[in-house]
């Protein structure tokens, strides 16, 4: 078969030839010509919101800059300001311009039927968040602690209202120092209780600047330091089983504290039967609010109508005076007998000038007890020590674990020794072993 030329070589139509003289020219630019570079990506702007797009094959790349640090949010820095955590605001479901801020007050008419002296108008300063999902609470706290307890959101924004539009009434007003005064108030002052991020509770620390203003408020940094350090242990060790607790309380007004504070526990109030017997109304107040076992607790000397090992935690708070009667070494009955029936913790607080060196030898040295931890409890004034009657402001605390507990005198057929005697044989044994 005879071979032909391509079409495009033969043909009148201009196609083939001016595509070999672009083909030449190609090459012969190529050759000649200058050699072009490669397109270099331009840098964008900080401005600029539009994506990079290809260009000459290549993308366009912004030229790297410093790492500009975010301030925080707009919500962290409203909660920040209101006081409440941004957990606690997310749980609530309000949102953080739905609360109000923590360490707010407004003022409420109260009365008691037991107490109608105490009948009136107090100034409650909101402290804590209970942050239940659709209904969520505050806990707020008065002058006295007496009316302590949680308000509906709904009716602390009524009182508020009523008090910007001037209605909120008239007459005496039972207050907290300087809250008229906005720079002396509680929260610019640093005086309000610090706040439990994971329960929304209040806490008072060792390192609080609150002013005690009840019993229960004194006792507060005892409590937060064992709840913190050893409760979590002590739980463990009783294997998911309600926590026996023991108060010497002859008020009611701890244990009740107790009972609401924790979670999982049953409490028992003790009360000493060799005190007089009071038949006041404030007595009559007080236990109503916790019941009060007197016929547990004997007199001198102390001893406790309970089995041994019965309790997983007691507490034994300023009973030298109240119970003891200033003797000391009723005092010391006194722990004993805690430590008889305890499995776990003896929480001590009392009030003495001088430290608690001695009382220590007789617990480590004669009773095999371990003190986990000893601290100071607050020296300033307390309106309702109702657990006191002493003027001594030095008090301090003693957490002892309870489960090594042995009484060394005891098996040897001896008493319970004074404070004197457990010196003696404290100094005795440092000479022995130097």
């Amino acid at each position: 078969m005879e071979q032909r030329e391509p079409y495009y070589t033969s043909s009148p139509c201009p196609l083939g030839s001016l595509r070999a003289e672009l083909e030449r020219h190609a090459r012969l630019g190529e050759s000649l010509g200058p050699q072009l570079k490669a397109a270099v990506p331009l840098p964008r702007s900080r401005q600029c919101r539009q994506p990079p797009r290809p260009l000459a094959g290549g993308q366009c790349r912004a030229l790297p800059s410093p790492q500009t640090a975010r301030g925080p949010s707009a919500r962290a820095k409203v909660a920040e300001e209101s006081g409440w955590p941004a957990e606690l605001v997310a749980l609530a479901g309000l949102g953080v311009r739905g609360l109000v801020p923590r360490g707010t007050f407004f003022q409420r008419y109260m009365t008691c039927p037991v107490e109608p002296r105490r009948n009136g108008t107090y100034q409650f300063c909101v402290v804590g968040l209970d942050a239940a999902p659709g209904q969520p609470r505050y806990l707020a706290w008065e002058p006295t602690g007496y009316f302590d307890r949680f308000f509906a959101c709904e009716e602390v924004e009524l009182r508020l209202a009523l008090q910007r539009a001037g209605q909120a009434g008239s007459g005496t007003v039972v207050s907290w120092p300087d809250a008229a005064d906005v720079q002396q108030s509680l929260v610019y002052t640093g005086r309000l209780p610090e706040l439990d991020a994971r329960t929304g509770l209040p806490a008072i620390t060792p390192s609080c600047k609150h002013q005690p203003r009840t019993s229960i408020d004194l006792l507060g940094p005892m409590l937060h330091e064992w709840q913190k350090r050893f409760l979590p242990s002590l739980r463990l060790r009783a294997a998911g089983a309600p926590l026996r607790v023991l108060v010497f309380d002859h008020s009611g007004r701890l244990a009740k504290h107790l009972q609401d504070s924790l979670e999982d526990v049953v409490v028992v109030a003790a009360e000493g039967a060799a005190l007089p017997r009071r038949r006041s109304l404030g007595t009559l107040r007080d236990k109503t609010r916790h019941p009060v076992g007197g016929a547990l607790l004997k007199g001198a000397p102390p001893a406790l109508k309970v089995e041994d090992k019965q309790f997983d935690v007691v507490v034994v708070p300023f009973a030298l005076q109240r119970l003891c009667h200033g003797a000391e070494n009723e005092l010391l009955t006194l722990w004993r007998e805690a430590l008889r029936c305890c499995t776990g913790h003896l929480l001590l607080a009392e009030e003495r000038n001088k430290d608690l060196g001695d009382w220590k030898a007789v617990l480590q040295g004669d009773w095999s007890a371990v003190i986990l931890q000893e601290g100071a409890l607050p020296s300033s004034e307390v309106r309702d020590h109702f657990l006191s009657t002493s003027d001594i402001a030095e008090r301090r605390f003693l957490v002892v674990d309870a489960s090594t507990f042995q009484d060394r005198r005891e098996a040897r057929g001896g008493q319970i020794p004074t404070v004197r005697r457990a010196l003696s044989k404290q100094l005795r044994r440092s000479q022995t072993h130097s």
